[in-house]
């Protein structure tokens, strides 16, 4: 990877890391339920887990498409298939709400 490739993928996985999601939401429906103190752990090992799989992902895909360059329209065609089905699941889900007593307060390697 060269350096003009590592500039670009640092502030990308830094905005991303800390940008709305499921990590995020998760965080902070633990925040409400437990408190911000007990919930900290949590973010700390979502936070860490986030920025070091997408620093990978971003090595790792620049190894892949410089050895085998043939191979990057094919898994721009499956990332758009994964995004239209993580739209359609997003659209067929229902909610249910739960007690509290049920629930269990995860820590750093659960995030």
């Amino acid at each position: 990877m060269n350096l003009i490739d590592f500039g670009v993928l640092i502030p990308f996985v830094l905005i991303t890391t800390f940008t709305p999601g499921p990590n995020n939401l998760s965080s902070a429906s633990m925040s409400i339920n437990f408190g911000i103190k007990k919930t900290m752990n949590y973010m700390y090992g979502i936070v860490t887990g986030f920025f070091l799989l997408l620093l990978l992902c971003g090595f790792f895909s620049n190894l892949l498409f410089t050895a085998l360059p043939s191979v990057e329209p094919v898994m721009r065609w499956i990332g758009a298939a994964y995004i239209l089905y993580l739209a359609y699941g997003t659209f067929r889900v229902s909610f249910s709400l739960q007690e509290k007593s049920n629930q269990y307060l995860w820590g750093f390697y659960k995030g």
